[in-house]
């Protein structure tokens, strides 16, 4: 949210990346101390706000930390490239 607050990027803008997405990058193992699985992994998507401006998109894959069931997507940040 402090991301996009900074940047004045707002969910349509999200929407708009995310739904116009080619191309999704592995960017790089998530190693925070609160990756709860080794599994869990960042990933890129770049693109267009509404108004034009490059912008990209992280978010990690959510694994459970006991069982290694995929959980969820989290948007980890989004902000002008």
């Amino acid at each position: 949210m402090d991301d996009m607050d900074r940047a004045r990027l707002y969910e349509a803008d999200l929407e708009k990346v995310i739904m116009d997405a080619i191309v999704i990058e592995k960017a790089m193992p998530a190693t925070s101390e609160r990756a709860s699985n080794p599994n869990n992994t960042h990933y890129v998507i770049r693109g267009t706000s509404t108004t034009g401006v490059s912008v990209y998109c992280k978010v990690c894959s959510n694994y459970h930390p006991r069982t290694g069931e995929f959980i969820c997507w989290e948007l980890t940040s989004f902000t002008i490239k």
